[in-house]
Parts: C-alpha cells; structure tokens; sequence
C-alpha cells in the first residue's frame, strides 16, 4: 500500500468513526446527508486505491436500482432510493469479500450496513425486495463492473442528496 493511501485510509476510518459517533437509527438524530456526502467522497477515492484504470472513453452503464424516476409516486420514489442504498450495501459487502485487505471497502461496508441503512429506514419507505448485485467471473468483466458500480454509486448518492433536500423543502 501507497503512503498517500495509507492516509486516505486512515483519514476515511478517522472520518466514519467520527460520523457513526453522531448517527443513530433515530429520524430526528441521525446526520443521513452528512454520512451520504462522506460515502460518496469515499466512494470517489475508491477508484484510485483499487486501480480501476479504464479507457477516456468509459460511459458508465445505468444500474437501474441506483435510477429515482421523478414522474413515480413519492412514496414509490422513497422505495425506489431505499432499493438503491441496499443495493449499495450488498455490493459493497461482495467487493469487500473479494478485497479483504482494503481497509476503505471494510470501513464502507461497516457505515453502510450498521449506520446508512438504519438511518435511512427512518427517512425512506420499505424496499419491497432486497437487490442482489451479480457481479462477473472474468477477472476485465469484474474490474469493469466495479468502476462502474462505483462511478454509478457517485451519481446515486448526489441525485439521492438531491432527492432528500427536496424532500425536506415539501
């Protein structure tokens, strides 16, 4: 491991720590927007310590948990974000099986599955069914997979931010 991301892990593990010492499962307590800009800065940074080089000409293809289509219901959109952070959270978890040493993978899985998702369940409405992400055997399919997961993960949690501040403004 780099010594720069040696620090960007442990100022992303000093960082979660700080951030789950403030959250709780409690709508009125739990910081959703701030632990969501710090997921996706981690996200972000994620692309550079697992070495996901890919061609200029990438276009990430559209993961359709990670899709709140606005002409839906409120609450079907609420569903629809919800399907999208578990989404994100089972990913998480199976990348961090294949990378067990990468501490940002464990630190993400963590704020994810303990912090992000019981906060979340007090801002959002029920998933009806719980996503499973399948990711490829093939060792470029996989690398390929994952970049995009993660640049798709980036643009999930901005238009979710988005979605909550226009939550909180009804």
């Amino acid at each position: 491991m780099s010594s720069t991301a040696g620090i960007l892990t442990l100022c992303f593990v000093l960082s979660m720590t700080l951030c789950t010492l403030m959250a709780t499962p409690v709508a009125s307590k739990c910081k959703l927007e701030a632990m969501l800009r710090q997921t996706k800065h981690e996200f972000e940074n994620l692309n550079t310590t697992l070495g996901l080089n890919v061609p200029h000409h990438y276009k990430p293809e559209v993961i359709p948990y990670f899709v709140i289509n606005n002409s839906l219901s409120h609450h079907q959109q609420n569903k629809s974000a919800m399907c999208g952070v578990i989404y994100m959270k089972e990913a998480i978890w199976k990348l961090q099986e294949r990378h067990t040493n990468n501490q940002i993978l464990k630190s993400l899985n963590e704020s994810i599955s303990h912090y992000i998702i019981g906060c979340a369940k007090s801002h959002l409405a029920k998933c009806n069914h719980n996503p499973d992400p399948k990711i490829p055997e093939s060792h470029f399919e996989r690398k390929k997979w994952t970049r995009n997961f993660l640049d798709s993960s980036v643009e999930f949690i901005h238009h979710l931010l988005n979605f909550l501040k226009t939550k909180t403004h009804q």
